[in-house]
């Protein structure tokens, strides 16, 4: 256990990993501020590995600096190729293999915390897993729409392990415990791309997507009907909460918003772009639907 403080003129920069094919394991138990000057960088490591460096945070982020937790430098994950979710051959960013060169930052602990977003600050894999219910609050606070990014897969299947009410998603965003409050300035693409049947954005019991910004915009599937097929599925299923205060949710072409395995949708202000409600035939929960804007 130890604290790290650099400073000095010009760009400072934390590197994680460099050319060789280790995958590194990181824990920062307290805060991470990287001030303007300051970036955080990912070496170009094992592209050809699945399995990502892996980084739990259990502090607050402050970013004024640049923060991609990515190789840069890797076609692949091409900034020019973000928001194509139906791209030319070649921009395959969004539906890209998980990859070693990256790395997957996992938001740890029991007490709320926030995420400052005043520059670029670029994830790969993001995954809450706070506590071990709903009240741990992770806010992700971006001044930008481009301040806030996720630079993963959307197009993997869903892990379908142990109970119906605690599958996860295996793409660039994952919750298992806690709520994720997005506000500010906050624009997602995609959570699910070409959804085959167990290819959905799963919200465990035990955790909750929470859009509370005007700003904040999140699209699940794509808009492109040729990509959607009666064997596919891309809904947001609910064993958790799905709450929408202020924002625009979209659905794209998927079978819609559904409850997996109980599970509640809380929708007070905001605006979702839905054409149905298609619950799965799963488990024994009771389903809440509250609307009161």
């Amino acid at each position: 256990t130890f604290d790290i403080t650099a400073t000095g003129a010009g760009n400072v920069t934390w590197q994680i990993n460099n050319a060789t094919d280790a995958q590194r394991t990181i824990t920062l138990y307290d805060n991470l501020t990287v001030s303007a000057g300051g970036r955080i960088r990912v070496g170009t490591g094992n592209e050809g590995s699945t399995n990502p460096h892996n980084l739990t945070m259990y502090g607050n982020i402050t970013n004024n600096g640049s923060i991609k937790f990515y190789d840069d430098a890797d076609t692949e994950l091409a900034e020019s190729d973000y928001g194509l979710i139906n791209p030319p051959v070649g921009a395959d960013l969004h539906r890209n293999e998980t990859q070693g060169n990256a790395v997957t930052v996992t938001f740890a602990g029991p007490t709320d915390k926030t995420i400052l977003c005043n520059n670029t600050t670029d994830f790969y894999r993001f995954i809450l897993n706070k506590g071990t219910g709903q009240q741990a609050v992770l806010t992700v606070n971006s001044a930008n729409t481009a301040y806030f990014r996720l630079f993963g897969p959307a197009d993997n299947a869903t892990v379908e392990s142990g109970n119906s009410w605690e599958y996860i998603s295996s793409n660039a965003l994952s919750i298992v415990n806690g709520t994720l409050e997005l506000t500010g300035n906050i624009n997602i693409p995609a959570l699910q791309l070409d959804g085959s049947g167990t290819g959905y954005f799963p919200i465990p019991r035990n955790g909750a997507l929470w859009l509370n910004g005007a700003g904040v915009t999140v699209q699940i599937a794509d808009n492109v009907s040729a990509n959607f097929a009666s064997t596919k599925d891309g809904r947001i299923l609910m064993s958790g909460l799905l709450r929408i205060s202020a924002g625009t949710l979209n659905d794209g072409f998927s079978k819609g918003l559904g409850s997996q395995d109980g599970g509640t949708y809380l929708q007070e202000g905001g605006t979702v772009n839905c054409w149905q409600f298609r619950p799965r035939a799963v488990g024994t929960g009771i389903f809440s639907f509250i609307q009161t804007g």
